[in-house]
C-alpha cells in the first residue's frame, strides 16, 4: 500500500500557525521569563568567551620573514626546505612562502627574485 501525500502553501501555514503549531510553541518559549534569562546568559557567555579569545593568548609566536635571493635552479620547495623545522610540515611552509610572496598555484620564481620566507620567532 502507497501513501502520498501534498501540502499546498496554504496547508503547510496552516500546520504551522495552527493552536498547538512550531509558531505557537516558539512564541510562548519567547514570552517566558525563564527562556529569555538562558537567551541573556547564553549570549553574555558567548560575548565574552568571544572577546577572551580574540585578545589573543601569549602562545602564539610572532611570525617574522627572513629574505632570500633566489638562485637558478632553486624551487619554492627547496627554499621551503633549508628553512623548514623538523616539527613543521613542508608543505605548509610552502604554501606559507607561496602566500607571502603572492605567487601563483605553480610557485614560479626566477633567479634574482627576492622572497620572503616566513620564520618562527625573530628573524636571523
Amino acid at each position: 500500500m502507497k501513501y502520498h501525500f501534498t501540502l499546498s502553501q496554504d496547508g503547510l501555514a496552516a500546520a504551522i500557525n495552527r493552536p498547538g503549531g512550531v509558531l505557537t510553541r516558539l512564541s510562548g518559549m519567547v514570552n517566558n521569563k525563564f527562556f529569555k534569562l538562558v537567551l541573556v546568559i547564553l549570549l553574555t557567555v558567548a560575548i565574552i568567551g568571544y572577546m577572551l579569545s580574540s585578545r589573543g593568548s601569549g602562545d602564539r609566536q610572532q611570525v617574522s620573514y627572513v629574505t632570500v635571493h633566489v638562485k637558478a635552479g632553486d624551487t619554492v620547495w627547496q627554499i621551503a626546505a633549508r628553512h623548514v623545522l623538523v616539527t613543521e610540515d613542508i608543505r605548509k611552509k610552502v604554501f606559507a612562502i607561496r602566500q607571502a610572496n603572492k605567487l601563483n598555484n605553480n610557485a614560479d620564481i626566477y633567479p634574482g627574485q627576492v622572497l620572503k620566507v616566513p620564520v618562527d620567532g625573530p628573524a636571523d
